[in-house]
């Protein structure tokens, strides 16, 4: 590309509107200016506009009709030339009125207001120019589109606004119930308010909320509702931590959220909007829970959870990193023996286990089946009486009282009630130590298939009652106080672990 000044600039393009002048047709100089980002042009009428052309990520420009290609020195105080472009070496052609065409996110040609193609470019198998707007079709369908030159500027957050206030006036969203139409519930989990919405709030509601429309167009009475799981000790530390009162912290938090979600045009009914912080929707969750305890299925038991020090809370298992530390506060978690409520869930294992009713993917009943985690087997009890302890037998479950008879050590969890008591004094320290480690762990890492299996010696006994034999007592992480009886009998000549 040449480089000119503007005085020369000014002769090509006198010499260019002579030319031009005799062909009847009219100028035909583009110009980019010094920083190489935008090309001026303006047309003889006066009226201006600016259209970058991109070449290998630069803005280029060429003269048609044999002249150069300019560039000048020094920047132009404002655009001067007129343009009806040619880009050579076929990268893309631009003209006055015309528009471009992409390929593959690059671009390949244009249209001007003649209709011209590049004649080069077989995969453009439609264009049509009426009034300066361009329709693409290509071969491969991977650019289909329809292009305008406009002077209109697409204002989305007035338009947006406008119809999303009109929706609300004419109560568009709001659910009916007193209608013949088939009902469908359509419910998402709800946002937790500890502080603005980010992008994956919403890659986990726009599925529901294209779902939810699809079926309301279907014929359907949609109900998708909106709420806020509000309720909890990690939004007091979050409000504590700030110096605000939790109430305070969570209320504005929300505000905030539901005003992002109104400002995405979803079709939620904000009439039925729950907030569990409220006591208006926390006094059923009360009631729930008596009629749970009044009838049996409610109760107060130790287990052991895991605790982290840092937020004064239990986490769920999901919540503990692999590290072992939590994901609110990097703080070290650790197992502990809790005073806590148990719904009796056990009572409905066989009814839950029961899939024949429910109309749900098969991976879903799996799913459900290895949850409940139904084993038939039977109970074998150990004598540990020479210990002169209130407890008398170690109980063990097993799914192969086959092998009984060739039970060579019996394993109790590191949270087992009893291990403080038979533990010997000399193998104390080792135990304690081994406990401790245990209770940094979750119980996914515990029960890991690829995890080397460890255990640490009691110093204790117990009797197998089948053949009077002494069979060692260890403590191992890999036992679980929640399943079973939190004590195992191991058997390795006919059990892999």
């Amino acid at each position: 590309m040449t480089s000119i000044n503007l005085s020369d600039a000014e002769k090509i393009i006198s010499g260019a509107r002579q030319k031009m002048t005799e062909l009847n047709l009219k100028m035909s100089i583009s110009v980019v200016d010094p920083r190489g980002d935008l090309i001026a042009m303006i047309r003889e009428d006066g009226s201006s506009w600016r259209t970058p052309m991109i070449s290998h990520g630069k803005a280029v420009a060429s003269a048609c009709f044999g002249l150069p290609s300019v560039q000048l020195e020094e920047r132009a105080s404002s655009p001067i030339f007129n343009a009806f472009t040619t880009i050579q070496n076929g990268h893309f052609i631009m003209g006055q009125g015309a528009l471009p065409i992409f390929q593959n996110g690059e671009l390949v040609g244009a249209v001007g207001a003649s209709g011209g193609l590049p004649q080069e470019d077989e995969d453009v198998v439609q264009a049509g120019i009426t009034n300066f707007s361009l329709n693409l079709l290509f071969k491969r369908r991977q650019i289909m589109s329809v292009l305008r030159r406009s002077e209109k500027i697409f204002d989305h957050q007035s338009i947006e606004a406008k119809w999303q206030n009109a929706w609300l006036q004419n109560k568009l969203y709001n659910v009916r119930e007193d209608t013949n139409l088939p009902k469908w519930y359509e419910l998402t989990m709800y946002p937790y308010p500890s502080g603005d919405l980010h992008v994956g709030h919403w890659y986990a509601m726009s599925p529901a909320d294209a779902h939810a429309r699809y079926k309301r167009m279907n014929g359907f009475n949609v109900l998708h509702p909106m709420g806020f799981d509000a309720f909890g000790l990690p939004a007091e530390n979050a409000a504590i931590s700030r110096g605000i009162h939790p109430y305070k912290w969570t209320m504005g938090n929300i505000s905030n959220m539901r005003r992002q979600l109104k400002s995405m045009g979803s079709m939620y009914d904000w009439n039925r909007e729950i907030v569990t912080c409220e006591p208006s929707y926390y006094q059923w969750n009360q009631w729930f829970f008596l009629q749970l305890y009044k009838n049996g299925l409610a109760y107060r038991d130790f287990a052991p959870a895991n605790w982290c020090p840092g937020c004064n809370t239990v986490l769920a298992n999901e919540q503990v990193l692999n590290d072992g530390t939590c994901e609110r506060c990097d703080s070290l978690v650790e197992r502990r023996e809790l005073n806590q409520w148990f719904f009796k869930i056990t009572q409905y294992a066989e009814e839950l286990l029961d899939h024949s009713e429910i109309d749900w993917p098969n991976k879903i009943n799996v799913m459900q089946t290895n949850w409940i985690g139904k084993s038939t087997g039977t109970e074998i009890n150990f004598d540990i009486t020479e210990f002169n302890l209130e407890t008398t037998e170690l109980t063990a479950f097993t799914t192969r009282i086959d092998t009984v008879f060739g039970v060579t050590f019996v394993v109790l969890a590191p949270e087992h009630p009893i291990v403080e008591e038979i533990t010997t004094p000399e193998n104390l320290d080792a135990v304690n130590a081994y406990i401790n480690k245990a209770r940094h762990q979750s119980e996914i890492e515990r029960l890991s298939t690829e995890k080397v299996k460890t255990g640490v010696f009691t110093g204790s006994y117990c009797i197998n009652p089948m053949n009077g034999e002494r069979i060692p007592l260890l403590v191992g992480d890999y036992v679980l106080m929640t399943y079973g009886t939190g004590v195992v009998m191991g058997v390795p000549a006919h059990d892999q672990r």
